[in-house]
């Protein structure tokens, strides 16, 4: 039976490739109702094994993960507007309601996968979706048959939307360096998914993920150091260097406009300072507990700024803050951001 629930949780892997036109808003609530309906499959299978297992809830990562989800609930009750904060809308579908099947699926994964094989398997499978991914998205960009197809030059793929493919590809990149130096098997499929991978990031025009990946990149070259000078293994010093290298080169071959429209006097980079402005007063306003999930625009309507307005096609009204962190602290308070943060850096601890 452990079996098949490691098949079914390796279909949900899937769900970025598929994609329903019929559906409203078809890139968010076509891939949810598939990775919905696997979870469903699964939800018999975790029950059962949830009755024989005890050890469980002695996972510790575990029980901050169910904490975030009783307090995400406990606070909506205090929301401003319930309704929104437990259905959220078809645009995101990240309301309360819609994140039950990922903690059943952060669960069934702690059941299913205890041994390297499995894990092993799972990773073969996600590196053969993100390369498929990959190769959606270089037909995108270069116009090849139906994948022609393009958001004002930007690459997205089959998730629709060019941010998101951008962070679900610096996964994948990070992914494949560590399977390429901790594995000896798909080694060139792993390389293949980490170097093809990169120019999409940077195709995408998403700044803050081209971003992520230079400073990302000077990180692992700083910890490198570290490793040389206590171990004065050179290996560590030439990866250092090798990463240094393309780091600084990741900057160096941003050319395009939108790639350096990074200072604090663009449009853009303004709009967002206005927001963030916005959910910093309204952290203030409730600071512990927040204005409740999904409930943002309710903030920024109160704390409105008419500086966002820089011209003709300036974004007028968000409803969200654009930085995950001042989300958190304006819609969940001090208390949603500390669970939040605690289940980022527990594997750290």
């Amino acid at each position: 039976m452990k079996k098949l629930l490691q098949y079914l949780l390796i279909l949900t892997l899937f769900t970025p490739l598929f994609l329903d036109l019929h559906f409203f808003q078809p890139y968010v609530t076509s891939q949810y109702f598939y990775f919905f309906t696997f979870i469903l499959l699964t939800l018999p299978l975790v029950f059962y094994f949830l009755a024989q297992t005890k050890n469980l809830w002695q996972n510790k990562y575990f029980l901050v993960l169910v904490s975030w989800f009783i307090l995400q609930f406990v606070l909506a009750l205090f929301s401003v507007d319930y309704n929104r904060s437990f259905w959220g809308d078809w645009q995101r579908m990240d309301g309360l309601f819609y994140y039950w099947p990922f903690l059943i699926f952060f669960i069934a994964i702690l059941i299913a996968f205890k041994y390297k094989t499995a894990w092993q398997k799972l990773f073969f499978t996600q590196q053969l979706i993100f390369l498929a991914t990959i190769i959606w998205a270089w037909g995108q960009k270069f116009s090849f048959w139906f994948m022609a197809d393009d958001q004002a030059g930007r690459v997205y793929a089959l998730i629709g939307n060019a941010n998101f493919l951008a962070h679900y590809l610096l996964l994948a990149f990070y992914l494949s360096l560590f399977l390429f130096v901790s594995e000896h098997k798909y080694r060139y499929l792993h390389l293949a998914v980490a170097v093809f991978s990169v120019p999409i990031i940077y195709w995408t025009q998403s700044r803050g993920a081209w971003l992520a990946l230079f400073v990302s990149l000077l990180f692992l070259a700083l910890w490198q150091i570290c490793q040389f000078i206590k171990t004065k293994n050179w290996r560590a010093l030439k990866i250092a260097s090798i990463l240094v290298i393309f780091s600084f080169l990741s900057l160096y071959f941003i050319s395009d406009q939108r790639h350096r429209r990074v200072t604090l006097d663009d449009a853009t980079v303004e709009t967002r300072l206005v927001a963030w402005d916005a959910a910093y007063q309204g952290f203030l306003d409730k600071p512990m507990l927040g204005w409740g999930r999904n409930n943002f625009q309710i903030v920024f309507n109160k704390y409105l700024d008419n500086k966002i307005y820089t011209g003709p096609g300036t974004p007028m009204w968000f409803d969200k803050a654009h930085n995950q962190y001042l989300d958190y602290l304006v819609e969940t308070g001090m208390l949603g951001l500390i669970i939040y943060l605690l289940f980022l850096a527990w594997p750290f601890l």
